[in-house]
């Protein structure tokens, strides 16, 4: 083999001959990275959906009271919904207890509040939208309330306009019984809720200490207490055993170009002796184990991101765990190029085909 046309023409000369075991191979490494990649969303699948229900019960939520009946400024409260590293903030001013207008035996609460409040207690709500005056699943099953439904309340001459219906059970149970009005005008609130965005609740949780100023100090506290204090999607992420999967497969593909690497070692000697240099050779197995091995291994990691990705949404952290599990599968898989490098370098052609 004089030129690097011949020795491409040998390598698929060489699969051409051989078409079983050639696709057999093929399909055997498609297969690996298939399911390498497919163990991979799974793991993720259980970590969003673990983290899922954590956000949809509070964990991302902070709790900020003052030691001042006062409470806290409303505004102050509000400006926090300009900061990148928080979802929604808000708090309430006031809570009465009412009675319905059109069945007298039915009471329920109306908590007035700020105009980001309603999204911070019940996750489900549209994240565009700053509903004004939102009913509780409950308080609007029983009175048979939706979007745009007047709420007529005894002692009140103007009813309320029902903006939004929470499907979700609230992040506070009381309020499962309640109308939730945003008043802008609020001055003071009780306390101030605040969501912040899953990786940076450390950094607002400190951020929130010193938020609000003020002679009278002030708590900040998480609504759901964390197992573990420095735990956050990221991390876990980082941290998981699933990777271990894709590292196997790619093992399993590499030792399986090495097992027919030592098969072939005959075909390799024949052609040292037929005056083909070390080089040669090697280029001639690069060609096949990126015909057979490097391009069906990652076709199948494609083919298993293209079914399953738009499952698992848009997140940047679950992304970037996907492209560390493919390059983890890539990368084991590619040792088996050094590994046939040092084979031939020290091959032998004569002692091979004696069989020694």
């Amino acid at each position: 083999m004089a030129t690097r046309s011949a020795v491409w023409g040998e390598a698929f000369a060489t699969m051409r001959s051989t078409p079983v075991a050639s696709i057999a191979t093929a399909a055997a490494a498609f297969l690996l990275g298939f399911l390498g990649i497919f163990a991979s969303f799974e793991d993720l699948q259980r970590i969003v959906t673990a983290w899922d229900r954590q956000i949809a019960a509070g964990s991302t939520v902070l709790t900020v009271a003052s030691s001042s009946p006062e409470g806290l400024p409303a505004a102050r409260c509000e400006q926090l919904n300009e900061l990148d590293s928080v979802v929604a903030a808000g708090g309430r001013s006031a809570s009465s207890s009412v009675t319905s207008a059109l069945l007298p035996s039915r009471r329920f609460t109306i908590d007035l509040t700020t105009p980001h409040y309603a999204r911070v207690v019940w996750p489900g709500l549209d994240k565009g939208a700053n509903p004004s005056v939102v009913a509780s699943s409950t308080v609007a099953q029983e009175l048979g309330l939706g979007a745009g439904s007047g709420v007529a309340v005894q002692g009140v001459a103007s009813p309320y306009e029902v903006s939004a219906v929470a499907a979700a059970a609230p992040r506070l149970p009381q309020l499962q019984n309640s109308l939730v009005v945003a008043e802008a005008t609020s001055s003071r609130v009780e306390a101030c809720l605040v969501e912040a965005v899953p990786s940076a609740v450390t950094d607002v949780e400190a951020l929130l200490t010193g938020w609000f100023s003020g002679p009278d100090p002030v708590a900040v506290l998480r609504l759901v207490p964390p197992k573990d204090a420095d735990q956050d999607p990221q991390s876990e992420l980082t941290r998981r055993i699933g990777v271990a999967v894709p590292v196997g497969a790619g093992a399993g593909a590499a030792a399986l170009a090495c097992v027919l690497l030592w098969a072939r070692r005959g075909d390799f000697a024949s052609y040292r002796l037929a005056g083909a240099s070390r080089r040669e050779i090697f280029e001639l197995f690069l060609i096949e184990f990126a015909h057979l091995y490097a391009v069906p291994l990652a076709a199948g990691a494609t083919a298993q991101l293209a079914l399953r990705s738009p499952g698992l949404g848009a997140s940047a952290v679950v992304g970037q765990a996907l492209l560390i599990d493919i390059a983890a599968l890539l990368a084991t898989a590619s040792v088996a190029v050094p590994l046939a490098k040092a084979y031939l370098d020290r091959l032998d052609p004569i002692r091979t085909l004696k069989g020694e």
